[in-house]
């Protein structure tokens, strides 16, 4: 592993703790002008705190980043947010498309070698930009510019370069799934083409090494479950006997790690896997809470769209909304729910944000007066 790579996930370890300290103190503040629909988490909430509580195991640290995005998107939406504000987002989320292309140039050594390397350390990256190909989706789909596509199209190669399995498959669906109003026809074509290049993809001599321990093999090897999984089948194998034994049992935060790192003599601490994780730690009714928790978020933000009147706001939501579908795929086979410093915190960001313009909008249509009975300050910006 390289000293760059240590330091950058050092950097991410602290970036998460930074933020959680700064979305307190913000929330601590302004309260009152929070827009965020926390309530929808309340309950996957109480089952976590009392999980935390009860658990025997060490357990802080990923209770914390489980709550982080939350706290995030909170602390966001109690922001007062103008519609030129959110076109200077905009444009800092193509500087960070192109900075995140650069660095992916830089660590792959392709500037140096001009070959792609046979493996990568790209996948938590990979999920950023998955979060990015979501918001360049529905920017696409809502103005209709190509250059949108263009950005999408540059940012979608990166889990190609990473050889990152699932991160390919979750980021060329992030166009032809999004929330957005895209056009049947557009959605349809953009399958085809998302199907086309997979298939091409798979059958490149780089994946087709990363997949099968001959070095060669075919989609029916994959679905006969015959491919290299890094040792990953065989704890999921695991974990699946001992949640289909106790389907009901809520083991606490902490115990899948236990368990991972004794299948592995202390090598790894997750199964990436998060529904299994979840499905050991909360018992199969957590992991459900979760993803109806999940879906709820999505169908709340995606019914907001309607009180949008500017693109902007519109966009932001939709691709909030959107970037619940790779979420979820990157929970089958890694730990993304931990990875907030990567998506979890920029997700929720990005939804707290749209919030935020929705409701100083609506203050700034209702006007001072009203403003000031909601205990907000009486001037609001982005009129």
């Amino acid at each position: 592993m390289s000293q760059g790579y240590v330091i950058l996930n050092n950097l991410s370890g602290w970036a998460w703790v930074i933020t959680l300290v700064l979305s307190v103190l913000v929330i601590s503040s302004k309260a009152k002008q929070v827009s965020f629909p926390a309530w929808i988490m309340v309950p996957w909430c109480i089952l976590l705190v009392s999980n935390w509580l009860g658990t025997e195991f060490p357990s802080d640290q990923r209770t914390a980043q489980l709550l982080c995005p939350l706290l995030v998107g909170i602390a966001t939406s109690s922001l007062t947010i103008s519609d030129a504000q959110l076109r200077q987002f905009s444009w800092l989320l193509r500087v960070a498309s192109l900075v995140a292309l650069i660095a992916v140039l830089l660590v792959t050594g392709i500037v140096v070698t001009g070959s792609l390397p046979e493996s990568t350390a790209l996948a938590p990256q990979v999920m950023t930009v998955a979060l990015l190909c979501c918001y360049f989706a529905a920017r696409y789909a809502e103005n209709r510019q190509s250059r949108e596509l263009v950005i999408w199209g540059l940012l979608a190669l990166v889990p190609i370069i990473g050889v990152t399995r699932t991160g390919v498959v979750a980021v060329l669906l992030t166009l032809p799934l999004t929330l957005a109003p895209l056009g049947l026809a557009k959605r349809l074509s953009g399958m085809g083409a998302a199907a086309a290049a997979a298939l091409f993809v798979f059958y490149t001599a780089r994946f087709q090494e990363k997949m099968f321990d001959s070095g060669e093999g075919t989609l029916s090897d994959i679905l006969e479950g015959d491919y290299k999984t890094s040792g990953r089948k065989h704890m999921w194998d695991i974990f699946e006997d001992a949640i289909r034994d106790e389907p009901w049992l809520a083991r606490g935060t902490g115990a899948g790690e236990d368990l991972s790192w004794r299948i592995t003599d202390g090598m790894a601490g997750y199964p990436h896997n998060d529904w299994l994780l979840m499905s050991f730690d909360y018992g199969v009714h957590g992991a459900v809470l979760y993803l109806v928790t999940l879906i709820a978020l999505a169908l709340h933000a995606y019914l907001r769209v309607r009180r949008a009147r500017s693109p902007e706001v519109r966009i932001l939501l939709l691709a909030g909304a959107s970037a619940f579908i790779p979420f979820v795929a990157f929970m089958y086979t890694d730990n993304i729910s931990i990875y907030v410093s990567y998506f979890g915190n920029l997700h929720f960001a990005m939804l707290g944000l749209g919030y935020a313009a929705l409701r100083t909008a609506d203050e700034s249509s209702a006007g001072p007066d009203r403003v000031e009975q909601r205990g907000h300050p009486a001037r609001v910006t982005g009129r």
